[in-house]
């Protein structure tokens, strides 16, 4: 496994705490949360639905601020960054699978793929050229001029993940990203997945609940009730303190 001299992880957090509400009836989403992602590993975060995975998920991806704890990205301490930095530092450093695929239902396929390569200032000729590559990669080159509404839940779900890798991120954080999917065609996209982990920097989270999946993972976290109750895995004595 590849190892980086400037970030050994890749995430690295302490302490991590997220509340929703306040006072008396604040919910505590996160309650003191250690979590380290390495370099090219696919970490999978699995637990009851209610227990902090999401939330975990979108602290670590900047899409929600923390109450307390430390969170550093890439070697970025996300607490050190305004809100134009962070978001700057996600499309150029981040993928994402979300549960919800969050595609533009108004144009085709190709062009949803090219979105995050376009804001990242590609030209359109190479960012459709890396869009079907990527769409040919995950078996739907012949679907780029199809609309979202043409095509099945896990066709969909294949091209948020075109969507997600296009642009080569260095952490892709996926939610259920292959819960609408039948065997083969996940078993498709977590090798996908796993090849990109395994490039130089890089790093997968995912979050799920599809045991089927599981023999992916480098290590497992296991979540309830806002806190970590296990973590197990072949990488998990190399785990800093």
């Amino acid at each position: 496994m590849a190892m980086n001299a400037t970030y050994p992880s890749v995430v690295h957090c302490r302490g991590l705490t997220k509340a929703f509400g306040v006072g008396s009836t604040a919910t505590y989403a996160l309650q003191g949360v250690d979590l380290d992602v390495r370099v090219g590993e696919i970490l999978m975060i699995m637990g009851p639905s209610g227990c902090g995975k999401t939330t975990l998920l979108s602290v670590v991806s900047t899409l929600l601020d923390l109450d307390a704890g430390t969170c550093e990205v890439l070697g970025r301490d996300l607490a050190r960054m305004n809100q134009i930095e962070r978001s700057r530092f996600r499309c150029a450093t981040m993928g994402f699978v979300f549960q919800r695929f969050n595609l533009l239902p108004g144009v085709s396929i190709l062009d949803n793929v090219t979105v995050p390569l376009l804001i990242g200032g590609h030209s359109r000729k190479d960012a459709e050229s890396r869009a079907v590559r990527i769409l040919d990669e995950l078996g739907l080159r012949d679907r780029t001029s199809a609309s979202p509404n043409e095509l099945s839940g896990g066709q969909q779900q294949r091209v948020a993940i075109a969507r997600a890798l296009v642009h080569n991120p260095k952490l892709i954080v996926c939610d259920e990203p292959t819960s609408a999917l039948d065997q083969n065609t996940g078993q498709v996209v977590m090798e996908t997945l796993r090849d990109r982990a395994r490039q130089t920097d890089r790093a997968v989270i995912v979050v799920t609940h599809d045991t089927r999946i599981v023999n992916y993972a480098d290590r497992i976290v296991r979540m309830e009730d806002g806190v970590i109750i296990g973590c197990n895995g072949a990488i998990e004595a190399e785990m800093p303190s």
